[in-house]
């Protein structure tokens, strides 16, 4: 498994992921990792990469089809947390609890409620990340924060090309996770609901530097990224940045050839 994957796959459960233990009457206290999401394209990328396997979720609210994926058995929860950990941000102490909750051997029962419990408590601060979690993230490499950040576009994101205009954007209601966007990539954030953050990134210099950087590792948006990327550079080909050229990123790819030729990793320098 290639560390750019996992780091794409905490992206995605970042975002998208539901991690819990949960109690079922006679049959105790039950853990729970699941996975939602609207493109079908996206599930079977999931199980080719990491097995498990998904299903239609119906949801009367809306007319789109979604989709859920679970893990298969308790063997193989244990090891998708375990590959899945260092790259988590916003569910870490989530899948940290719940890994410790599949290491209990025997019955114990107050254990295993004090468990649910702080599971239960760590989900309502998500919105809370710790400055040292949030530095541990960016000691990654460069690819693999990438990957993730793409993993979050292809989450909650949203990257749409209009007729005069690029619009880069990120929901979320962790606050800080907004901030880190904004160090990495710049742009800014506003509070879109009482609970709830947007990240929007407009200069189109800086959404290019974006779009370079996750396209390599973007799966459902992919397509999306390119038309948005070529219509940001026509552009930039007609300005003027401080009376030079923009300054032109590129990538070994360069949106040419297949999507799996675009995923080959970088030798670092």
């Amino acid at each position: 498994m290639k560390d750019h994957s996992t780091a794409y796959m905490a992206g995605l459960i970042d975002t998208d992921g539901t991690i819990g233990i949960y109690y079922r009457g006679s049959s105790g206290y039950q853990a729970g990792l699941e996975f939602y999401n609207d493109s079908k394209e996206v599930m079977n990328w999931v199980v080719e990469h990491f097995g498990g396997t998904y299903k239609v979720k119906k949801d009367p609210r809306r007319l789109t089809v979604g989709y859920r994926w679970t893990t298969q058995g308790r063997l193989h929860l244990c090891r998708f947390i375990d590959i899945l950990l260092p790259y988590l941000v916003l569910k870490k102490s989530e899948a940290s609890i719940l890994r410790q909750f599949l290491s209990l051997t025997g019955e114990c029962p107050d254990h295993r409620k004090y468990l649910a419990d702080t599971c239960r408590f760590v989900k309502g601060q998500r919105s809370i990340v710790e400055t040292d979690m949030l530095e541990s993230f960016l000691r990654n490499k460069p690819n693999l924060i990438q990957a993730y950040v793409a993993g979050l576009l292809d989450g909650d994101g949203n990257i749409d090309t209009y007729e005069d205009s690029v619009r880069i954007g990120f929901t979320n209601m962790c606050e800080p996770l907004m901030d880190l966007l904004i160090k990495m990539f710049g742009g800014g954030k506003y509070k879109c609901k009482p609970t709830t953050w947007r990240w929007q990134l407009g200069a189109f210099r800086y959404q290019e530097n974006l779009l370079l950087k996750v396209l390599p590792y973007l799966v459902l948006k992919r397509e999306r990224a390119k038309k948005a990327l070529n219509f940001v550079r026509e552009r930039l080909a007609t300005e003027r940045i401080f009376g030079a050229p923009c300054k032109k990123f590129v990538i070994q790819s360069e949106l040419m050839g297949d999507h799996e030729s675009a995923l080959v990793e970088k030798p670092e320098a």
